[in-house]
């Protein structure tokens, strides 16, 4: 009888130690300092001038990066009407060479070309068409093209000067447009049944993107109602000489906690920039606020950039703060967290200053 008891309580005693030690690691996972987004960053440039998209005067300044790590913003011209402004030679920390205005009537903000040398605006038609406008960075020419009815679109980075647009009325398809006043053509894609996100061209010449969309909500509203709940986000993969061939299709887990935000594909094809919002609480003090209510730590929420593979390999941390918007009343105090096109440094803004730092 006593040597069962003594066994009884040496089980209970060796739970109550690991329990205690599962503790003592979650409690000193939790007040480890974690990487925020200004950790081995580099101030490269002052945003106090420049200005936000058109349309959201209160939204984050408009920047562009391109080959050779050129730095292009918008800002107000001598005439005061939208400027772009261009740093020269790579050179950062500098003032920009004032551009040609920019007539942005339809509320976006456009895109810039890989070389640096096109932008181009997007206004929209009565018909809710959108009409591109290829405006040249040195002001010798703005080029209308082809209304239509793009969806998303993004300029190759390989050196090809084209515009690739997701289009869904008919078939689906790519509108490809060139800012040489080339009529628009059409990639028929019967190889995919729908590709509404376009990211990026990679080395094989393959389009890379979302099948719907980079963002993901993965949260229960009230009474226990889901919202949009997306568990994972669904990503193709489609060899543009060969469109009618079927598209590589995958999804791709989403970080663990996270429970809104944002994926970005890098300039190369082949790496993710995840931008999540959800609870900065460790694994194991989530699971004991799951077991014990009354005990467990309170939420913490917060953001959490992480970068990894296409599909969602070698996934890591590089950076998270806390970030309480009922609390502070600042939602995003790092701001337009983006790829530079090396796809090994990531930008963002903060306090009125342009950051760079490595992903590696």
């Amino acid at each position: 009888m006593t040597t069962k008891l003594s066994s009884k309580r040496t089980v209970l005693l060796l739970l109550c130690v690991g329990l205690a030690i599962l503790l003592l690691f979650g409690v000193s996972v939790t007040l480890r300092p974690r990487s925020t987004p200004l950790d081995h960053a580099e101030v490269v440039a002052q945003t106090g001038t420049w200005i936000p998209e058109f349309g959201n005067p209160t939204g984050p300044p408009v920047y562009y990066w391109t080959a050779g790590n050129t730095l292009t913003y918008f800002g107000k011209g001598a005439d005061g009407t939208p400027h772009l402004f261009q740093t020269t030679g790579g050179r950062l920390n500098t003032p920009g060479r004032e551009g040609p205005a920019v007539d942005v009537r339809g509320g976006y903000a456009g895109q810039l070309s890989p070389d640096g040398k096109w932008f181009v605006e997007w206004h929209q038609n009565k018909k809710q068409q959108r009409v591109p406008t290829f405006v040249a960075m040195d002001g010798s020419r703005r080029i209308v093209g082809e209304p239509s009815w793009a969806v998303q679109g993004i300029w190759r980075q390989d050196g090809n000067q084209e515009m690739l647009c997701s289009s869904w009325r008919g078939k689906p398809a790519m509108d490809v447009y060139r800012p040489d006043g080339t009529p628009m053509r059409k990639i028929v894609m019967s190889g995919v049944a729908h590709f509404y996100d376009p990211q990026a061209v990679d080395a094989q010449g393959c389009l890379v993107g979302f099948k719907d969309s980079a963002f993901f909500l993965h949260i229960k509203i009230a009474q226990g109602v889901q919202a949009r709940n997306t568990p994972s986000l669904a990503m193709i993969r489609l060899d543009l000489a060969h469109p009618d061939r079927p598209a590589e299709e995958w999804k791709n887990a989403l970080p663990e906690g996270a429970e809104y935000g944002s994926c970005v594909v890098s300039p190369s094809g082949n790496r993710l920039l995840w931008i999540v919002r959800g609870d900065l609480t460790s694994p194991i003090l989530q699971k004991l606020r799951d077991a014990m209510p009354r005990l467990g730590p309170a939420p913490k929420p917060g953001v959490r950039w992480l970068v990894s593979g296409l599909k969602g390999e070698d996934m890591r941390e590089i950076a998270a703060y806390p970030n309480d918007v009922h609390r502070t009343g600042q939602a995003f105090p790092y701001g337009s967290p983006r790829w530079m096109p090396d796809s090994k440094h990531i930008s963002f803004l903060h306090r009125s200053n342009l950051y760079v730092r490595s992903v590696e």
